[in-house]
């Protein structure tokens, strides 16, 4: 894989950061606009060779659809679905939990993707990321009410993890 310049890194992860500022503060104003471009460049310049890898990847629109489709999916169909099942044990404290650490091999391979999926699990009311074996490829999840198949906990996250950072 070609090396991406310095600059060529600190302009597209500037790009990226002007694009989260101004959806963040929603403000468009000349002021808002000059300080963004500002602030962006900085953290660019000072920090865009740790991120930006390949420009190639980094600039592929339909990295950026898969991403919007994952954040869409994950928080308004997976998240609601852990949140309806633990909000279901505490009502019904007689129901029969399973609570156990499950290994979870996972199948995706950069540090950026293994993130993600910690962070989805972890965030998945009910699970939370305990450990990481890169050597194996292990996630140690503490899982609430455990089931039979474990692959079910990660297998709708990695699918759309390695369309966006693979």
């Amino acid at each position: 894989m070609k090396k991406v310049s310095i600059t060529m890194a600190a302009l597209i992860f500037a790009l990226f950061i002007f694009a989260i500022y101004i959806a963040f503060s929603a403000n468009t104003s000349p002021l808002a606009i000059v300080s963004g471009i500002f602030i962006a460049l900085v953290m660019g310049f000072a920090f865009g060779k740790n991120y930006v890898r390949s420009a190639r990847k980094f600039l592929q629109l339909k990295r950026y659809w898969h991403f919007l489709v994952f954040i869409f999916k994950y928080f308004l169909i997976d998240e609601v679905k852990a949140h309806l099942e633990v909000i279901h044990l505490i009502l019904k404290p007689s129901k029969i939990t399973n609570p156990k650490i499950v290994k979870l091999k996972y199948d995706v391979e950069n540090e950026y993707s293994v993130f993600l999926l910690s962070t989805c699990i972890t965030n998945t009311p009910g699970t939370v990321v305990v450990d990481v074996d890169k050597k194996q490829k292990i996630l140690y999840v503490h899982w609430i009410n455990a089931k039979d198949d474990e692959k079910q906990i990660s297998e709708p996250f990695e699918k759309y993890i390695k369309k966006i950072f693979e």
